[in-house]
């Protein structure tokens, strides 16, 4: 019965629960209820956690006696740890205890509590039907039946697409190689330094007409010192010299924090939501990397480079 909804309730609401059940499968939801749906001669406690783990929300029937129920608490520490979407019903007034009140701070609730009750529990069920009512699919193009042999149809040539298909796709090479010639001259340009300088190639003095070496006097074989000097290259400055370099600042200290989970792990969302999906998960007392927080998730790094985010209710930041 995968992607059910899981009814958690205290023995005492039996009734409450049955009602809730009854009402849902009413409008074509299937539920799963304890001891209803738990197998004859099989676990208990097995069933109900597969009934959870298989279950695509989690309904809880919150009375005075659930409040206090130990069992009731274990099953929703169990649908919160899966990530699965938790919508508590109040039934009555009941002060919601400090244990519920911790794993249920941020989810919303409904009440049945109001006058006139079965307005109000009409209202509760249509909520939670609007919550697990299943999506369109994706709308596909019909596919055309086949034309009877002997139809008179033009043949289209194997390999040509829809009109226009073929402009579409040269428009996107061009772009492609327009953006790789983009990001050829960035590289060309940023691979220079910036404090080099181009000097053009000096001007050489016009020679005089001399007489060959051969027929030279052994005497003036070495040119004078003042000439020899007066060729010398001329050695470009430094580019340091003018532009000395900077130090680069320090980096900035990292934030870490530990995580502390009873369960001993904890999951890391893609998002910063409890419906968001689970890319990974932290041992308890894992040190991950604090990269930041929105609301009350804490955007963390892990070992392995994965980036996700944890509720604050599970990490200790050292600050």
């Amino acid at each position: 019965m995968a992607g059910h909804v899981f009814i958690s309730h205290a023995h005492q609401d039996r009734a409450s629960a049955e009602q809730l059940l009854n009402a849902l499968e009413s409008r074509g939801i299937k539920c799963w209820s304890a001891p209803r749906d738990v197998a004859p001669g099989g676990s208990y406690a097995e069933s109900i956690l597969r009934g959870i783990e298989d279950s695509s929300c989690f309904v809880l029937v919150f009375t005075q006696h659930s409040n206090l129920s130990p069992h009731v608490l274990r099953e929703v520490e169990r649908a919160l740890a899966l990530g699965i979407n938790i919508i508590p019903v109040r039934f009555d007034d009941s002060g919601v205890s400090k244990s519920l009140d911790y794993l249920l701070a941020t989810v919303h609730w409904l009440s049945v509590d109001s006058e006139p009750r079965s307005r109000a529990f009409n209202q509760a069920v249509e909520k939670i039907a609007s919550c697990i009512a299943p999506k369109d699919p994706p709308l596909t193009p019909a596919l055309s039946p086949a034309p009877p042999i002997g139809w008179n149809s033009p043949v289209v040539p194997s390999g040509t697409g829809a009109p226009g298909s073929g402009k579409q796709f040269a428009l996107w090479i061009c772009l492609a190689v327009l953006a790789l010639a983009v990001a050829a001259l960035a590289f060309l340009l940023l691979r220079q330094p910036s404090g080099s300088t181009v000097f053009a190639p000096k001007a050489e003095p016009p020679v005089a007409a001399t007489t060959p070496p051969s027929a030279a006097p052994r005497s003036s074989s070495v040119a004078p010192a003042s000439a020899r000097e007066s060729v010398r290259p001329v050695e470009p400055e430094s580019p340091t010299a003018e532009f000395p370099s900077k130090s680069a600042a320090p980096p900035a200290a990292q934030v870490k924090g530990v995580i502390r989970d009873p369960d001993g792990y904890s999951n890391v969302r893609e998002v910063a939501s409890l419906q968001a999906r689970v890319i990974a998960t932290a041992r308890d007392g894992e040190t991950v990397v604090v990269l930041g927080k929105e609301r009350d998730w804490i955007k963390v790094s892990l070992a392995n480079g994965t980036i996700g985010y944890i509720h604050e209710s599970r990490i200790r930041v050292n600050r």
